[in-house]
């Protein structure tokens, strides 16, 4: 299993990251966004980055997308493709008085930068805090983006949802998490997938939801036939639930994986097509946290799950990778894609996951069921961060990687 760095940047300048940061393209490029400084392109301030790899990940090229010079900065890129290989990119770029802002740009496939265009309403009800933006594409190649945007008049942390119409403008932002004036709500960490149908699923947590309102519960709601349907409450319960990510298949039901915050556990869940979530499943328990996890579909629909795994409450930062499947209803074992190394801190780990576009009738920008393409930032002793990327192999051909190269590839 091959790991390539792709970029070693300062630790003090990785910022938080988008909910997915690594797409492919047609011609089979890999493209990765991140928030680095690096001082050969900016010598002073942390900037947004696109990576290219044209070899599967080995070699890297970067191109700025940002030009942003005030404190504090600019963090949470996320990515997405279209039909045409133009690629899309939300940030957020923060500023004093004002605060964050979320930011979209698009580069065309001949390399031209459009714009920057600003998504969310910084200088009027939006003031102040507006964060983690997630990107998808639909069939027709329109935009979607979803946040966490402060609604001023509201005084509550909502979700925002915007569309923009290919080669046209941005929709109006709306409001979809529905909470009432002045409940203080907040809600958070929103995450984004589109169907065949061109149904936008949208899963977050938030509180002042159902039985236990203090907790931060898992909220979902979707767009189809023009309209945005009811606020379905997935879990009720006495604890918090963190690290919500969501993918869809061929038939199309969606697909879940969160964290607990009463456990180190980790769980799945499934919305079927006729609407209804099923039971769920314990993903892992054998560790003491297993977090910053998400889920991707393949083009045969085998589920992947993917995250950090930590046994030793002593040593926080001795983490390892894991994977698990479920191929047909079944869930397979548990499997080591990167071994423990001390003084290792992953962070989330990221595919190429998404539905659209279709080109020729291939989907470009989903994993294959022979190969899975990862992306994930890790810290050394010297606290130095580091992006890699791999491609996974069929199980049978998995070795396990317990060492991850200073330069080059394992």
């Amino acid at each position: 299993m091959p790991v390539y760095i792709i970029k070693e940047v300062p630790s003090v300048n990785l910022l938080e990251s988008g909910p997915r940061m690594i797409a492919r393209t047609s011609n089979g490029h890999l493209w990765c966004v991140f928030s680095a400084y690096i001082v050969e392109i900016d010598p002073v301030d942390t900037q947004i980055y696109l990576g290219h790899s044209t070899d599967g990940g080995e070699t890297w090229s970067f191109e700025q997308v940002s030009d942003w010079h005030l404190a504090p900065g600019v963090s949470a890129p996320t990515v997405a493709v279209d039909s045409e290989d133009s690629i899309h990119i939300a940030w957020v770029q923060s500023q004093p008085i004002l605060g964050e802002e979320v930011t979209y740009r698009k580069r065309a496939i001949g390399g031209a930068w459009d714009v920057e265009e600003e998504v969310s309403d910084i200088a009027g009800n939006e003031r102040g805090w507006n964060s983690i933006p997630a990107i998808a594409i639909d069939s027709a190649d329109n935009i979607h983006v979803v946040y966490c945007g402060y609604n001023l008049p509201d005084f509550h942390i909502g979700i925002v949802y915007r569309r923009k119409i290919h080669g046209g403008a941005w929709d109006a932002r709306t409001y979809i998490d529905t909470r009432v004036l002045a409940d203080a709500s907040a809600q958070r960490d929103p995450a984004i997938a589109i169907d065949r149908n061109d149904t936008v699923h949208v899963l977050w947590r938030g509180n002042k939801w159902g039985l236990f309102p203090a907790r931060y519960q898992l909220i979902y709601r979707n767009f189809s036939g023009g309209a945005w349907n009811a606020v379905e409450l997935v879990t009720d319960e006495d604890f918090s639930c963190y690290d919500n990510n969501i993918a869809v298949d061929s038939i199309p039901s969606l697909h879940c994986v969160w964290r607990p915050g009463n456990t180190g556990h980790l769980y799945y869940m499934r919305r079927t097509v006729a609407g209804v979530w099923d039971s769920g499943a314990v993903v892992d328990n054998t560790g003491l946290y297993t977090w910053l996890c998400q889920v991707a579909v393949d083009t045969s629909d085998t589920i992947h799950v993917t995250y950090q795994h930590q046994v030793n409450a002593a040593a926080p930062k001795d983490m390892s990778i894991k994977r698990r499947r479920l191929i047909g209803g079944v869930w397979q074992a548990i499997e080591t894609l990167v071994d423990i190394i001390v003084g290792r801190d992953y962070w989330r780990t990221m595919s190429v996951c998404a539905w659209h576009p279709m080109i020729g009738g291939q989907h470009t920008c989903m994993p294959t069921s022979s190969r899975l393409q990862l992306f994930f930032p890790t810290e050394n002793p010297t606290d130095a961060y580091w992006f890699f990327t791999t491609e996974i192999l069929p199980p049978a051909s998995i070795p396990t990687v317990t060492t991850l190269p200073a330069t080059g590839v394992v």
